[in-house]
C-alpha cells in the first residue's frame, strides 16, 4: 500500500528520508518549492518533463547532475534545503551540515539566551521522543529516522550556540570592550 502525499509530506518534518524520497517530496511541496518541479525547471530554463523525471525515482535513467542539484538547493526554501541536506548527509553517513546565515543585529544577551534555549529544547525534544519510542522495547526504521533527525538538530543548535557566542565576542572586540 502506497502512502498518500499528505502522509509523505508529514514525514518530511519528522524523519530523515532517503535522498531520492526527499528530493521527490520537496520538489512537489509548494511551500518549499515555488511552482514545484515545473517552477524550478522554468526558473533555470530547463525542460519541465525531463526535470520531473529526474526527481522521480521511478525513472532510473534520469538523474540530477551536480549543477542541477545545486540550482535546486538555491531555488527551494531554507526548510526544503534543510530536508535535502539532512538526507544527503545521512546517505554519506559521516558528515553533518549546519547553517552559516549571519545573525541580525540583536542584543547580545538575548542572542546568547536564545541559543541556549534552542539547545535545551532540542535536547528535551530528542529525549522525549526516544523515550516514547522505546516504551515498546524496540525502535523501528521510521523511529530510527526520526531519532537521527533529532540528533542532527542537537548538533546543529550546539554549533549555532557556539557561533552566537563567537559573534558576540567578535562584536565586543570590535567595539573595544574588554571583559575579564
Amino acid at each position: 500500500m502506497r502512502r498518500s502525499f499528505a502522509d509523505q509530506f508529514e514525514r518530511l518534518d519528522r524523519e530523515v528520508m532517503t535522498l531520492p524520497d526527499a528530493l521527490y517530496l520537496v520538489s512537489r511541496n509548494e511551500s518549499m518549492c515555488r511552482g514545484g518541479v515545473t517552477g524550478f525547471a522554468y526558473a533555470f530554463n530547463r525542460n519541465p518533463t525531463t526535470m520531473a523525471h529526474k526527481f522521480d525515482a521511478g525513472h532510473p535513467g534520469h538523474n540530477l547532475n551536480t549543477i542541477e542539484l545545486m540550482d535546486f538547493l538555491r531555488y527551494v526554501s531554507p526548510e526544503g534545503r534543510a530536508i535535502v541536506l539532512d538526507s544527503f548527509h545521512a546517505e554519506l553517513g559521516d558528515s553533518q551540515w549546519f547553517s552559516t546565515v549571519p545573525y541580525e543585529e540583536e542584543a547580545e544577551v538575548e542572542l546568547l539566551v536564545a541559543g541556549a534555549s534552542e539547545v535545551l529544547h532540542a535536547a528535551a525534544d530528542a529525549a522525549n521522543t526516544v523515550a516514547s519510542h522505546i516504551t515498546d522495547g524496540r525502535i523501528d526504521a521510521q523511529e530510527l529516522g526520526e531519532t537521527r533527525k533529532l540528533a542532527a538538530r542537537i548538533v546543529r543548535v550546539g554549533i549555532g550556540l557556539w557561533r552566537r557566542a563567537r559573534h558576540v565576542h567578535l562584536k565586543q572586540q570590535g567595539a573595544g570592550v574588554v571583559r575579564g
